[in-house]
């Protein structure tokens, strides 16, 4: 099977490249125009190499920038998906688009794929529209796709903004400096996600279906804060501003059944655990 990843070089891309080298019955297609032109259709179809299934993670992620710069927020991640969808379309090619955490509020735990969506920032927003243009090009225009919903990713060699990133490397520093320790969220690992994609392709898993990719076990950013400073040989002072973000969700809980039923796919890692043995790069 000849594999194209968009986002090859990103957090996710590079361990899904890893993963790969190590399963059999893939070729990764080096796409080079994935890394200049995913917004421009029209040479993607004129000039990208053939494949059979393309891995769409390209995309802007970091969700405070969905609030100070929207319309290059917006226009990047809905623009490349439809590029990418258009390519997939004229090209007869699967596609396997990395959405996110859509759920909004949880309404129960744990959460399934049953349960409702909401756009409860402008990054969720994004990706549910893209999630719905993959619908549109399946009813219309046949093609075969499926959608992956990672809960909160974190692992080795994410960028330093993201949380748990953020805190390990506070806490080497000695100042640990956060706003709320009460949310909770699933944590998945990284590795866990490339091994969820590369089974939805060896499982031919193209018929539309969304999958949950979390752990099914909530964590306090509480916990994640204590577990970094277990890790370290000196005083770590903690700093909690008590501000509370807007729409803030408070828990996550989801629900990983569906990929285990279709691709006996569960995660092999736990957040804790990873910090504690040193896992995690920072």
């Amino acid at each position: 099977m000849k594999v194209s990843i968009s986002g090859i070089d990103g957090f996710i891309g590079s361990a899904l490249t890893k993963a790969l080298a190590t399963s059999t019955g893939f070729e990764l297609i080096d796409q080079p125009l994935f890394k200049h032109s995913l917004d421009d259709a029209t040479r993607l179809k004129q000039d990208a190499a053939d494949c059979d299934v393309i891995v769409h993670l390209a995309a802007k992620t970091f969700v405070p920038d969905s609030f100070t710069n929207p319309y290059l927020f917006y226009k990047n991640n809905i623009d490349t998906t439809l590029s990418i969808l258009e390519l997939c379309r004229v090209r007869n090619i699967k596609l396997i688009y990395l959405s996110s955490y859509v759920y909004g509020q949880p309404q129960y735990f744990p959460i399934d794929e049953m349960h409702p969506v909401a756009d409860f920032n402008p990054y969720a927003q994004s990706k549910l529209l893209g999630e719905q243009l993959c619908v549109g090009y399946a009813r219309y225009f046949n093609v075969h796709y499926s959608i992956v919903r990672p809960f909160n990713i974190y692992g080795k060699n994410q960028p330093a903004h993201f949380l748990v990133s953020k805190i390990l490397s506070m806490a080497t520093e000695g100042h640990i400096q956060l706003e709320d320790p009460r949310p909770k969220r699933d944590y998945v690992h990284v590795d866990d996600v490339a091994d969820a994609i590369i089974r939805i392709m060896q499982h031919n898993e193209f018929n539309g279906n969304v999958f949950n990719v979390c752990s099914g076990q909530s964590v306090s950013i509480q916990e994640i804060v204590e577990a970094a400073i277990t890790m370290q040989s000196h005083d770590v002072k903690v700093t909690y501003s008590n501000v509370q973000r807007p729409n803030e969700i408070l828990d996550t809980i989801g629900d990983n059944q569906q990929a285990f039923k279709a691709f006996q796919w569960k995660p092999t890692h736990n957040v804790i655990q990873d910090i504690l043995t040193n896992e995690i790069d920072h």
